[in-house]
């Protein structure tokens, strides 16, 4: 009698790697920027693979169907795969917000203290010269850095206590009195810290906010 390939196998890989998506971007969060392998998201391959070992298992679910053999191996299967793809529905409706802003909330808070962030947006707002629109790029932010205007500014920004501690190509912008500090692009999105002259909202203008302090919070692009 000849064996049928089990579909509980690729169910389970379909489990694993369904579970490897939220992990992924949480540590991207961490890292401060979303991770990618070969330049594209780090999360797109355990997708992709989930998508295909789940068209496997349902091709062999219908195979032993076929040849009714292996019911109780393709019931199991086929409850794992609809499980493994219910479970981050559920799982991003019960998260305050995504897991990449959780792993930023945590690598803000572990590196600067709020009133180093308070500092700089203090120093930021005084360097606008009360601008109802003012922003200041980095130096890795090429296409927008501009040496002759920007440098002194950015002399200025690097005696605040712990600015030092930013990182990779991001910009300060002052906006109707709030201060962010901008990361990310058009393509990728972008997230961030917002130092608010009040409180800062818990959503404002596509962006999810989850807070450090009531006048402090990291966000993200929705």
């Amino acid at each position: 009698m000849k064996l049928l390939p089990t579909p509980i196998i690729p169910a389970i890989l379909v489990v694993v790697c369904v579970a490897i998506i939220p992990c992924l971007t949480y540590l991207g969060g961490l890292a401060g920027h979303p991770l990618a392998i070969l330049l594209l998201p780090a999360d797109s391959l355990p997708f992709l693979v989930a998508v295909a070992f789940s068209l496997w298992t349902i091709g062999l679910i219908v195979y032993s169907a076929i040849k009714r053999r292996l019911l109780y191996p393709s019931i199991s299967s086929l409850i794992l795969i609809v499980t493994a793809w219910s479970i981050p529905l559920f799982l991003y409706r019960l998260l305050p917000t995504s897991p990449f802003l959780l792993g930023f909330h945590r690598r803000i808070s572990a590196k600067f203290t709020p009133d180093q962030l308070r500092l700089v947006a203090a120093k930021a707002i005084s360097l606008s010269k009360e601008e109802d629109h003012w922003y200041l790029p980095s130096p890795q932010k090429l296409s927008l850095w501009d040496p002759k205007s920007d440098a002194p500014l950015w002399a200025e920004m690097n005696r605040v206590p712990g600015f030092s501690k930013f990182d990779g190509p991001f910009e300060i912008e002052v906006w109707q009195g709030n201060v962010y500090i901008t990361w990310g692009g058009a393509l990728i999105g972008h997230w961030g810290i917002r130092i608010d002259s009040s409180s800062v909202a818990r959503k404002d203008n596509g962006y999810s906010f989850l807070a450090l302090e009531p006048d402090i919070a990291v966000y993200i692009e929705d």
